[in-house]
């Protein structure tokens, strides 16, 4: 077996929490002098709970080879056992090996900085992520950090700001302004929070973001029971079937359908043909209304 296939085999085998199959490719691939087994190994160790034999390992690891995944994670795991200054030299370290990916190194020292209570350094590190970094998934995460980290220093005008000033994929937006909106709601913030939640529904009308809305504007009932409806519909212009699954509190099945089909777009109602209501036992509110949406699911061709 190939190096390559082997550090591939043990991240695999580390995604899925087999550590100890992980560390025994770990080995393999040390007994081959390759760098990458000492971040297997420490990863592998980190996964059982045993952080400080994994800081042993990335502290042998960088001395066998100074290449920035290693001080990247010794960096990491410093910083998650109290070392602030440790974290620092190792992302400093990090960031003058040759190839260092800057902004991915920036962003783990961001979060570092979030974890000991510097929120203002953190903001300008994650700005900069954003700023900056070509990685458009990593931008959008920076982002989410630092305008949640706004909020929860109560500056929220600063972050709606800056949220509108950025250019997201519309996938994106939606996920960051669901996202804000239920942290908002958390802070009492119902006015934010609703209209972010409404313009994170008016990009996509999926996911548990309906549920802002019912806490904020659902009628209030003694015991509403949670109902799955599930809708069939077309449009037959674009020759397109699809499926509909919505989760509604309401006092019974037919308000539960009502609610259901009132929550989609007047043009999306009128093609949506009910196909089944349940209940599902034991859950309650005092607030009626769409609680999660699947969005529409389209049938394969």
């Amino acid at each position: 077996m190939t190096i390559d296939k082997l550090y591939e085999d043990s991240l695999k085998l580390l995604e899925q929490g087999r550590f100890a199959e992980a560390r025994e490719l770990g080995h393999r691939l040390l007994k081959q002098r390759f760098s990458g087994a000492f971040e297997v190994l420490a990863r592998a160790f980190h996964g059982e709970g045993q952080l400080a034999v994994a800081l042993q390992v990335l502290e042998s690891g960088v001395k066998e080879a100074s290449v920035w995944p290693l001080w990247l994670l010794f960096g990491n795991y410093r910083s998650e056992s109290g070392d602030l200054e440790g974290a620092l030299e190792a992302y400093e370290q990090a960031r003058a090996c040759p190839g260092a990916e800057r902004d991915q190194i920036l962003f783990n020292e961001a979060l570092m900085r979030l974890r000991f209570g510097n929120r203002e350094k953190a903001l300008e590190l994650f700005w900069q992520v954003y700023a900056d970094s070509k990685d458009q998934k990593l931008r959008v995460v920076a982002l989410t950090h630092r305008l949640t980290t706004l909020v929860e220093l109560d500056r929220v005008t600063e972050a709606l700001m800056e949220l509108g000033e950025a250019y997201l994929h519309e996938s994106d937006n939606a996920e960051l302004l669901s996202k804000l909106a239920f942290q908002l709601l958390e802070k009492g913030d119902r006015n934010n929070a609703l209209n972010l939640a409404l313009q994170a529904l008016g990009v996509r009308r999926a996911g548990e973001v309906p549920r802002v809305v019912r806490l904020i504007q659902g009628e209030r009932s003694e015991r509403a029971r949670l109902f799955e409806v599930k809708f069939r519909g077309s449009f037959p212009e674009e020759d397109l079937n699809f499926s509909k699954c919505s989760k509604v509190y309401a006092d019974d099945a037919q308000e539960a359908e009502a609610l259901a089909r009132e929550f989609e777009p007047p043009d999306v109602r009128g093609d949506l043909t009910l196909e089944s209501v349940a209940e599902i036992e034991g859950e309650v509110s005092e607030w009626k209304g769409v609680d999660w949406s699947s969005g529409l699911i389209f049938d394969n061709k």
